[in-house]
């Protein structure tokens, strides 16, 4: 892909630390944690359960497919890319946690959200920091001290989660403006950084899911 290059999570892990977070759909069996989504007290006790309950099901149709868990758990926590002449963070969580909540939209307007992510951008040289997790969508740029951050956030990646939609969304950074309609887009620095919609058969998808 022009203008775009990978490099090893070890530039991220110095911010990053693997301590404390796990990936429970890679594990065939339940270790306590639920389904290791770590949600913060504004969540509530149902959501949390039924979470809970999802996840043990799709535990039971991993079963069946072990070299699925197999290519799950080799899976890198971060990635670090370079496009144009961007440096991109990709984190599930926040940039120290995995199932960390502090890139929700919530959490990047909170009084206490400048001082961390000028820690976090003074300490990786990220410009861009592109998650999920949170399940609602945001979008922030700030002006730090060592520099602009930009932080997308889909929420989760291919679900519905745009108010009275029922399209996925998807994160898209690149070296030119996508040819698909968008639902934002910021551009800088001669990289646009955009979340695309996700259409699918809704019926259908719900159907193959249940019948899981």
């Amino acid at each position: 892909m022009p203008g775009v290059s990978l490099r090893s999570t070890a530039e991220l892990a110095r911010i990053t630390p693997r301590a404390g977070t796990w990936r429970p759909s890679s594990r065939a069996a339940d270790f306590g944690a639920g389904c290791g989504c770590a949600y913060p007290e504004s969540v509530d006790d149902p959501t949390a359960e039924y979470s809970n309950r999802i996840l043990a099901r799709l535990r039971r149709c991993a079963d069946a497919l072990p070299q699925a868990r197999h290519r799950l758990r080799a899976l890198p926590m971060t990635l670090a890319a370079r496009v144009g002449g961007l440096h991109v963070g990709v984190v599930h969580g926040h940039a120290e946690a995995l199932a960390g909540w502090r890139f929700a939209h919530d959490a990047l307007d909170a009084p206490d959200a400048r001082p961390w992510l000028e820690e976090v951008r003074a300490a990786s040289g990220i410009d861009v920091d592109a998650c999920t997790h949170t399940c609602l969508p945001a979008g922030r740029n700030f002006r730090l001290p060592s520099g602009r951050l930009t932080v997308i956030n889909i929420g989760a990646a291919g679900m519905p989660n745009f108010r009275a939609t029922s399209f996925g969304v998807i994160t898209r950074i690149g070296v030119r403006p996508s040819a698909q309609a968008t639902l934002c887009r910021v551009a800088r620095d001669g990289v646009f950084i955009e979340a695309l919609p996700v259409f699918f058969d809704r019926r259908h998808w719900l159907r193959e899911f249940v019948e899981m």
